[in-house]
């Protein structure tokens, strides 16, 4: 076929390659996604839960330690820290986290606000972060540690952002998304597996 389209088009060698390249290089993105949020000490925004799936990946293949994103019930766990109320603090949500009443509309730079009792920055607001569960029921039964990682169309993120509400930034609350899709509200905080549990 490639020899055809050469001899009807008179192309000479080589020709046809920079046609071919031309049609066939990807486009550059119509707009930043990171809304010059996600750079410098700003955490990274705009990313699918694949995309934040192969970070992990790479992660693991350049540290040779295993990265991976957390659970959701691991998430909520590191984030309460022990505690029980709705956001896992001291002080209330605008001590912890950036979200719609004091972020100016914009992601902030990450450990600029107080942590939780375990030093963990930025779990209430800033940036949304996937979770490895796919989006479903919880049961009770299997509410001490659950995993959802079969079925559903969508996969959950915690945690709140930048445009969130309070009640969206709370310890309990989830929200769900295709895997495929991104927002510039989501981004993702990879956990270490400790070597014993590879």
């Amino acid at each position: 076929l490639e020899k055809q389209i050469r001899e009807s088009n008179n192309f000479e060698d080589g020709e046809l390659e920079k046609v071919a390249d031309g049609i066939i290089r990807p486009t550059p993105p119509y707009t930043d996604m990171t809304f010059d949020m996600g750079k410098d000490k700003c955490p990274a925004i705009a990313m699918s839960f694949y995309a934040a799936q192969m970070y992990c990946k790479w992660l693991t293949a350049k540290t040779g330690r295993y990265y991976r994103l957390p659970t959701e019930a691991e998430w909520e766990y590191a984030c309460r820290a022990g505690s029980a109320g709705p956001f896992a603090g001291s002080g209330g949500l605008s001590e912890m986290g950036w979200f719609f009443e004091n972020s100016e509309s914009k992601a902030h730079e990450v450990k600029t606000k107080e942590p939780n009792a375990w030093g963990l920055y930025d779990m209430h607001g800033n940036v949304y972060e996937w979770c490895l569960d796919r989006y479903g029921d919880l049961d009770a039964a299997e509410a001490a540690d659950p995993y959802a990682g079969e079925g559903g169309l969508t996969n959950v993120y915690r945690g709140g952002s930048w445009d969130s509400g309070e009640r969206f930034c709370r310890s309990a609350f989830r929200m769900k998304y295709p895997a495929a899709h991104r927002l510039d509200l989501v981004g993702l905080r990879p956990c270490i597996v400790p070597e014993s549990a590879e």
